[in-house]
């Protein structure tokens, strides 16, 4: 599922804000017994400075 998250990301990212992506090992939460993956999204954003130089 997460794989599948980012790959829609990086198709709709058109304007390529997206830098990086960084996908966990799997983890699993013994209170609630569910495996889990962390994905980690490093995003590219131009501050108005940057713009106008």
């Amino acid at each position: 599922m997460t794989s599948m998250l980012a790959d829609a990301l990086d198709a709709e990212d058109t304007d390529r804000w997206i830098r990086s992506f960084k996908l966990s090992d799997i983890g699993f939460d013994t209170a609630s017994r569910t495996e889990f993956r962390d994905l980690v999204v490093q995003l590219y954003i131009l501050l108005s400075e940057e713009v106008a130089a």
